[in-house]
Formats: structure tokens, C-alpha cells, sequence
């Protein structure tokens, strides 16, 4: 609580890569249990992740797809302001899942009483992702199953009235 933290993925070129739950090319999570203070950000930008695969059955919950990215924004009685999560200005190509999002599996997450005691406080979580370009990114369950999301895949929850979760999605080219 107070600190503050930073990692940056700048123009990197991520090929070839198979994950067997998420993530085949990257897979970046923030998780802020508590933290009131402080300045935390965790960045993508200016990266070409191309060919990279996912693996995973839908129907099992630690899969998570995202053939090119995985990002995951979790946010535990932590506000607005405290997490800065952007994927920006990548060329996101020709990637696959089995599952959710061929391209990015977008998950984000707030819980204003993650240990059900009652002791609520307000909790923000978000993801910006945009001025990505998503080119031929599929998703396909070969055995018939339910593959959602060629390019994008999102999954926005907020848990408790004190809770905001979302995705901005901009100027993307699909």
C-alpha cells in the first residue's frame, strides 16, 4: 500500500509461442488486493505479437484463451486511480485459442468484499485497449465447442455495489 510499481512491454516482437491455458504470446496480470495509495501500472505498447497459440477446453475455468495477450485486471477493495493497465498501439496477427479471443483475452475484475466479512470499500478495476491493430486472429474449438472472439474477447465483472469494472476499446482496426 503506498508503493509504487511499474512494468513496461515496449516494441518487442513475440512469435511462434503456445500456452496451454491462456496467453500464448503474453500474458500479463495485475492483481491489487487492499491498496488504497499508491501508483501502479502495467503497459503493453508498440509490440507485434504474431503467431501465437492457446490452448484450453471452455469448460474448464483456469483456461482463459487469448492466442496473442492475456490480460487480466483484478481489482480487491483497491479505487479508481490506484491501477493503470493499458495495451496500446500493437499489431496483434494471425494468433488463435481454442477457447476465447484469438487475438487478446480481456478479463477484468472488481470486488468491493472479496472475503465476504462486510467490510466494503470501493473498488475500481479497468483495461484500456487501444490503436491495437487485429488482423486474422481466429477462434476455433476443433472438437465443436464454443469458441468465442476471433479478434477480442471481454469479460467486465464488478462483485458489490462499491465495485466499477470495465474495458475501453478505441480506434481499433479489426
Amino acid at each position: 500500500d503506498g508503493a509504487s510499481h511499474s512494468i513496461l512491454v515496449l516494441n518487442n516482437y513475440v512469435t511462434a509461442n503456445t500456452a496451454d491455458l491462456g496467453g500464448g504470446g503474453i500474458q500479463a496480470s495485475s492483481i491489487a488486493p487492499d491498496c488504497s495509495t499508491g501508483t501502479n501500472a502495467l503497459t503493453i505498447a508498440a509490440s507485434s505479437i504474431v503467431g501465437n497459440f492457446a490452448l484450453g477446453d471452455a469448460a474448464d475455468p483456469s483456461t482463459v484463451g487469448g492466442g496473442g495477450i492475456y490480460a487480466e485486471n483484478v481489482s480487491q477493495r483497491t479505487p479508481d486511480g490506484v491501477v493503470a493497465f493499458r495495451i496500446v498501439r500493437n499489431d496483434i496477427r494471425s494468433n488463435s485459442a481454442t477457447t476465447f479471443g484469438g487475438g487478446a483475452s480481456l478479463t477484468v475484475v472488481a470486488d468491493d468484499d472479496p472475503d465476504l466479512d462486510g467490510l466494503t470499500q470501493p473498488s475500481a478495476a479497468s483495461v484500456q485497449f487501444e490503436n491495437n491493430l487485429l488482423v486474422s486472429n481466429k477462434a476455433i474449438d476443433a472438437a465443436g465447442g464454443a469458441a468465442v472472439g476471433g479478434g477480442v474477447s471481454v469479460l467486465a465483472r464488478a462483485v458489490g455495489a462499491q465495485a466499477s469494472a470495465a474495458v475501453t476499446q478505441r480506434f481499433l482496426t479489426v
